[in-house]
């Protein structure tokens, strides 16, 4: 990843709300990648829209690669 990790909750529920915002906007679609049975987030997957293309990108656990 190119960006710093969350350092605590404010960081998160902030980042959570800019994510809100370009959902709303039409700018990004975001979407958790969770486990089965527990729906635990291990993830994320995002679409972002550039005119008539879209930008594909996901992060995951690394307790889960492979």
């Amino acid at each position: 990843m190119d960006w710093a990790r969350h350092t605590d909750i404010r960081d998160a529920e902030q980042h959570r709300q800019e994510i809100l915002q370009k959902w709303k906007s039409g700018e990004e679609f975001t979407w958790r990648i969770t486990m089965k049975p527990s729906d635990d987030p291990i993830g994320a997957i995002a679409c972002r829209v550039r005119g008539h293309s879209v930008e594909l990108g996901f992060v995951v656990a690394r307790d889960h690669w492979g």
